[in-house]
């Protein structure tokens, strides 16, 4: 079977091609530029809003799109260029494959944020398929509603092609060679004599890249016309996980804290009653391994 990652030189991308490397598939890795790791596999460039590259890509059987512009500090600063980099590519590249055995979506829990605050959607949130674009001159919504839409997509596609498809939700994945979220951000800050912390009541539930990474491959074999969170169930408030990023730097400072910006959920924390069902055994890695390996 051939797969294709788009996005594969980005967070999640890139350790889903590290995932897959020992596999007997043949891997296809694409983005707009060469990821530090191959892991073996053959790598393509292509700017994915083109579609003339888009239909210049090879065939294969199942993709897994990762691409997106997902940085928070753009959300505000460049939200057409997060529209166009997120949601573009999805309509090329349903095209361009509607006849594929499956198309893998990584969608966000993002898309529940406004949902949350208007108090229709519960916390811990199950896969409803409800999104909420709550404010929609905030430009903090062009991601959230760039990923709700490429659902909207894939949902189209099914219908109208019959394309097989697996949409995953993931919620605040970390780790290593994460840039613009919160725990390298706040990590960065406090090493540069920053100790303010935005948002400290919030709440997240961090999940470690290794686990969704691991997930993300077992999900798209047992998942088929079907939606699933990809997180992990033990919601913190964000001042708790900064003491933790503290603790482990060896920085006792503290400093002021600061609202989150606005549009920011108060609360995330996601339901993997499905996830649990289909894979009892797995073990989650801890917040403070999981940190430690990030962080050191």
């Amino acid at each position: 079977m051939r797969i294709l990652i788009t996005g594969a030189a980005g967070f999640i991308g890139n350790a889903l091609a590290a995932e897959l490397q020992n596999s007997e598939h043949e891997v296809i890795l694409t983005d707009i530029r060469m990821p530090e790791e191959l892991y073996g596999h053959r790598y393509t460039y292509a700017d994915l809003t083109d579609p003339k590259a888009v239909d210049n890509l090879p065939d294969v059987d199942v993709v897994y799109h990762m691409c997106a512009y997902n940085n928070t500090a753009h959300f505000y600063s460049k939200p057409l260029s997060v529209i166009d980099s997120t949601l573009t590519p999805t309509i090329y590249l349903l095209h361009r494959y509607r006849d594929i055995q499956k198309f893998v979506y990584a969608s966000s829990s993002e898309i529940y944020a406004g949902g949350v605050q208007l108090g229709i959607v519960d916390i811990p949130t199950p896969e409803v398929n409800v999104g909420v674009i709550n404010g929609i001159d905030n430009p903090r919504w062009s991601y959230a509603g760039s990923k709700l839409m490429g659902e909207l997509l894939v949902h189209a596609a099914h219908v109208e092609h019959g394309l097989d498809y697996t949409i995953i939700r993931y919620h605040n994945v970390y780790g290593k060679r994460q840039v613009a979220h919160f725990i390298p951000e706040y990590a960065e800050r406090i090493k540069n004599g920053d100790y303010t912390l935005y948002g400290a009541e919030q709440t997240r539930a961090f999940l470690y890249i290794d686990d969704a990474a691991a997930l993300t491959a077992m999900v798209s074999d047992r998942i088929t016309n079907g939606t699933i969170h990809i997180g992990n169930p033990d919601e913190l408030t964000i001042e708790t996980v900064a003491k933790h990023i503290r603790d482990i730097l060896n920085i006792p400072e503290t400093g002021n804290t600061s609202a989150a910006p606005e549009g920011s959920v108060n609360r995330r924390c996601a339901d993997i009653t499905q996830l649990r069902e289909l894979f009892p055994e797995f073990k989650f890695t801890d917040l403070d391994t999981g940190l430690r390996k990030t962080l050191l």
